[in-house]
């Protein structure tokens, strides 16, 4: 018991330590269309989601993303996925390109079925910030079970320093 007690203790001072090293909690919707679709039919899903994310510096960031997706028909998806992003040497410290690396799992239901399958890919990105707080990033991804994804994130900083 006390094993475990200190463990937890120095998971807690590196998870401390971590975060107030941190530039930004970020917290944004995005609307999405895709090739989201268990079978290969020529249908789109539409949907969307919610992600959340630590900069941890001014190049790297790491998050998660819960997306839900309908392809007007018959099929239904759920995306919860982590990500690891990485901005690229040339951004600036406001706006500027990204390139995102993504994985996680998908639940389709059809037909009251759920079937569950691992899901992965990049996103190209790029972010613009509007004022000192406020963002938008239209991206574009591409990986498995999906074949594209478009749509544009908007969203909010939440400065640690």
């Amino acid at each position: 018991m006390k094993k475990r007690k200190i463990l937890l203790f120095t998971v807690g001072i590196m998870l401390a330590s971590v975060i107030s090293a941190q530039e930004n909690i970020f917290l944004g919707l995005f609307p999405e269309i895709n090739a989201h679709t268990r079978d290969t039919s020529d249908t789109v899903s539409l949907g969307g989601g919610l992600l959340t994310g630590l900069e941890i510096n001014r190049h790297f960031s790491v998050g998660i993303k819960v997306s839900f997706f309908y392809d007007l028909e018959t099929v239904s998806a759920l995306e919860p996925q982590a990500f690891f992003r990485y901005c690229l040497p040339w951004r600036n410290e406001k706006n500027g390109p990204y390139i995102q690396a993504e994985a996680g799992s998908i639940i389709y239901w059809e037909f009251g079925e759920m079937f569950p399958a691992f899901s992965g890919g990049l996103a190209l990105g790029w972010r613009f910030s509007f004022g000192k707080n406020w963002y938008a990033e239209p991206t574009a991804r591409f990986g498995y079970p999906y074949i594209w994804g478009g749509g544009a994130i908007a969203g909010y900083k939440f400065p640690l320093k």
